[in-house]
């Protein structure tokens, strides 16, 4: 078995043959890769494995502390700007600490935080997050923000979402 993942697993395991998409799930999920001179991405089997038990080792630890807030639950974070009753763009992203992870937005995007309301939460991982964003791919406006489609709406209301 070769030492890196082969063109197949890659596409399995971020969802997407572009080179360019297979690269930003890889940031998304926090694998380690490198690109090729020629173009090639190579992942090491091993920083796969090495993500995998890290989820794995996280979702136990979560079973066995019992109920736990949002301000300690990995989740996939469904979040919208909204302005003068204006609603804009979805946020879809990741955070073990959802409070921090919208202030942090709110700076990023240089907004003032309660201009971020927050649709609701899924508990789960990156890897979660990854197939939510290939789901709305075709929605996609840059990076992790997505059209507010009635689609994603209804996704976001019928996926048992907590309501943060």
């Amino acid at each position: 078995m070769s030492l890196c993942l082969t063109n197949a697993e890659l596409v399995e395991l971020t969802d997407y043959r572009r080179r360019d998409r297979q690269i930003a799930a890889l940031v998304a999920m926090r694998i380690r890769f490198r690109v090729t001179p020629t173009g090639a991405i190579k992942v090491l089997r091993s920083d796969v494995e090495q993500q995998e038990q890290a989820e794995r080792q996280d979702a136990e630890s979560l079973e066995t502390c019992g109920p736990v807030s949002l301000l300690d639950q990995n989740c996939v974070y469904f979040m919208q700007f909204e302005y003068k009753g204006q609603r804009g763009l979805i946020k879809i992203g990741f955070s073990g600490n959802l409070p921090i992870r919208r202030y942090q937005v709110a700076q990023e995007r240089s907004i003032p935080p309660n201009h971020l309301i927050v649709l609701g939460t899924i508990p789960g991982s990156l890897r979660d997050e990854a197939a939510i964003h290939a789901r709305f791919d075709h929605l996609r406006v840059f990076s992790e923000w997505f059209e507010p489609a009635p689609e994603l709406i209804e996704f976001i209301s019928e996926a048992h979402v907590n309501v943060a």
